[in-house]
């Protein structure tokens, strides 16, 4: 692990097991929970396959009656505000797809690998995240 101001951790399941064997001890952060897709939770996707077009194609819509794609993208990025520099996160894929998207909108274009390690450089920058350097691995 590279040193770090301190450890921020998602609370999910997996997350906290992901965290566990990496040796981080961390209260879970709920501001980096995974995307709410409300009634949809458990689901299949042939179950929602109906709405999915919508889904996809407008940031702003909320056929499952959770969270828009565009109130979770401003959420994390509020919540990634509050890091300091150095901190490490321990998030689930959509929420690093969400740190990882130019916008809302290129949300579901953003391919995040199971395990993947993601490096800012350059975490003051006044722009969203992917418009900062970085490295992944």
């Amino acid at each position: 692990m590279p040193d770090a101001v301190g450890f921020r951790v998602g609370p999910e399941t997996s997350v906290a097991q992901t965290a566990e064997i990496l040796g981080v001890a961390s209260d879970p952060d709920p501001s980096l929970s995974t995307l709410d897709v409300g009634r949809w939770r458990g689901l299949s996707p042939e179950a929602v396959a109906a709405d999915l077009p919508l889904w996809f194609g407008d940031p702003d819509a909320r056929p499952h009656g959770g969270e828009t794609v565009r109130e979770f993208v401003a959420r994390i990025d509020a919540a990634i505000a509050e890091a300091a520099d150095g901190d490490v996160l321990i998030v689930a894929s959509p929420v690093a797809q969400a740190l990882l998207c130019e916008s809302a909108e290129r949300y579901f274009t953003v391919d995040v690998r199971p395990a993947s390690v993601l490096t800012v450089r350059h975490r003051n920058c006044r722009t969203r995240v992917p418009r900062c350097r970085y490295e992944s691995g």
